[in-house]
């Protein structure tokens, strides 16, 4: 124990912007359509699904069937963040490093979000039985 694993993938903070075409009904806010547009702010009509494709149409119409005005390009960001990934000493497999304590991998080894193994290869020693408390 306390040897630390091989890590194939970092811990890092993932920034996303999001941005999108968007339309409100008369005299509402937030409240009509929107459509998502790519990172250079474009729109692929193609990848929408039939009834957005409709939408889309019916919100540039002229007649304005649907009672909604254009409202720009709305852009947020958001982000999250991305557990390390370590390779398993006894066994190979990933194991993502989510949790400060216990992050399991399928053979039963047991390591923390540095990748050190916190707790023996399960078919070492039954805790359990040998009276330990974890």
């Amino acid at each position: 124990m306390g040897l630390f694993i091989e890590k194939i993938q970092k811990a890092e903070r993932i920034y996303v912007t999001h941005r999108e075409l968007s339309f409100d009904y008369v005299g509402e806010t937030n409240w009509g359509f929107a459509f998502e547009l790519d990172e250079n702010g474009n729109l692929d009509f193609e990848a929408l699904e039939l009834p957005a494709q409709e939408n889309l149409l019916a919100c540039f119409s002229e007649d304005n069937p649907l009672g909604v005005e254009y409202k720009g390009i709305n852009e947020w960001e958001h982000s999250y963040w991305q557990s390390a990934i370590g390779i398993c000493k006894h066994c190979g497999a990933e194991v993502y490093l989510s949790d400060p304590m216990d992050n399991d991998c399928e053979c039963g080894a047991i390591y923390n979000m540095s990748g050190q193994e916190v707790r023996c290869h399960a078919r070492d020693v039954d805790y359990l039985d040998a009276g330990e408390v974890w």
